[in-house]
C-alpha cells in the first residue's frame, strides 16, 4: 500500500509505502526528490487532471474551506507536528479523486487520494481515510461550512464508480 505526497512550493512529489514511512520518520525533510513531469503525470493518473474554468463554473467550487485538523495516523508526524499550533488543511476535488492539502510553515503538502480508495465517516469528527492512514476534521463552524462540498465529494465519487 503506498501514500502520495505533493510539495506545491518544492514541486516535488513521492509516493511511499507504509514501511517506507517508518524509515523515513526520523527524516526532517522527506521530500527531497527531484520535479519531474512524470510525477505530475502520475497525479493526472490517479486522480485526473484539474478542471477546466467551464467545469469550476459548472460544479460552482471545486476547493474546500480551510478545516481544523483534530488527529492524524502516524504518517503524518513529519506534517502536522505535536505543537501548540493550529493545524488547518483543504480539499481539491478532481475528476477521479480528491487532494488534501497541507500548509506547515512556508511548505505546501498535499495527500492524494483517488475515489476508489477514499472513506469518509461523520461522527463526532469528519474522517477521511484510505489504505489503513486517517485524518480527522474537527466538527466546527468550518466544517459546517464545508458541509455542501462534502456532499458534492460524495456524488463525485458516486458517479465515478458508475
Amino acid at each position: 500500500e503506498t501514500i502520495n505526497f505533493y510539495s506545491k512550493k518544492t514541486k516535488k512529489i513521492t509516493s511511499f509505502t507504509i514501511t517506507d514511512k517508518i524509515e523515513k520518520k526520523e527524516d526532517k525533510e522527506p521530500f527531497k526528490f527531484t520535479f519531474k513531469k512524470e510525477e505530475i503525470d502520475e497525479i493526472n493518473t490517479l486522480v485526473g487532471k484539474p478542471f477546466s474554468l467551464l467545469e469550476r463554473l459548472r460544479w460552482g467550487r471545486v476547493g474546500s474551506h480551510r478545516m481544523i485538523i483534530e488527529s492524524h495516523s502516524d504518517h503524518f508526524n513529519f506534517i502536522v507536528r505535536k505543537n501548540h499550533d493550529i493545524n488547518y488543511c483543504n480539499i481539491e476535488l478532481r475528476p477521479r479523486g480528491i487532494i488534501i492539502h497541507f500548509n506547515k510553515r512556508n511548505m505546501r503538502y498535499s495527500w492524494i487520494i483517488p475515489f476508489y480508495k477514499l472513506v469518509l465517516f461523520r461522527s463526532k469528527t469528519f474522517s477521511i481515510h484510505a489504505n489503513g492512514i486517517f485524518l480527522k476534521i474537527r466538527n466546527d463552524r468550518y466544517l459546517e461550512m464545508n458541509h455542501k462540498f462534502i456532499r458534492m465529494i460524495l456524488e463525485a465519487k458516486v458517479n465515478s464508480m458508475v
